[in-house]
């Protein structure tokens, strides 16, 4: 067996990475809270690189970009329709255009959404991409106060969030 080889984290299969197929997430570290609590924090960050075989790094980046357009599509064409001749009695308008995109940005979310649920859910499909907690690394840095997400402005940090001295620590 090759040492180059890194096992995939979302199928378990080894891979040799040699396209460079990564998931890279950010990860956050808060160092410093504002003088007043809750109003505010210092962070830094850190890209760690998720190691994923070919087939998983096709899945999750082709996987809904043929889904998402068609009801995009669709849903444009009905709305246009809907604005065209059952609102507006005058045929179509400019205006008609603004509600049409935006109504069916919305949908194409909520449908895309739902299907992402159910083809992640099944047992074929594996871990979704953003399912990283369970990965080493990730495990080691959320030990030492690392986040995965970057805590909002509004959120209140104490000094237990703060991070920790940690061997990924950049000052």
């Amino acid at each position: 067996m090759d040492l180059n080889m890194d096992k995939c984290h979302y199928c378990g299969s080894y891979t040799t990475n040699s396209k460079d197929n990564y998931y890279e997430h950010t990860m956050y570290g808060v160092v410093k809270s504002h003088l007043i609590r809750g109003m505010g924090y210092t962070y830094i960050e850190k890209k760690i690189k998720i190691p994923r075989c070919e087939s998983c790094c096709n899945k999750h980046t082709n996987q809904f970009s043929m889904i998402e357009i068609p009801i995009f599509i669709i849903s444009f064409i009905i709305w246009i329709w809907v604005f065209t001749y059952k609102v507006g009695k005058d045929g179509f308008k400019f205006i008609s255009l603004i509600p049409s995109i935006g109504i069916s940005i919305v949908i194409t979310a909520i449908l895309s959404s739902v299907i992402r649920f159910f083809i992640s859910s099944s047992e074929k499909s594996g871990k979704q991409e953003s399912d990283i907690k369970r990965y080493k690394e990730v495990r080691e840095l959320t030990a030492f106060g690392w986040k995965i997400n970057k805590p909002a402005k509004s959120e209140y940090i104490t000094d237990k969030d703060l991070l920790k001295d940690s061997p990924y620590r950049k000052d």
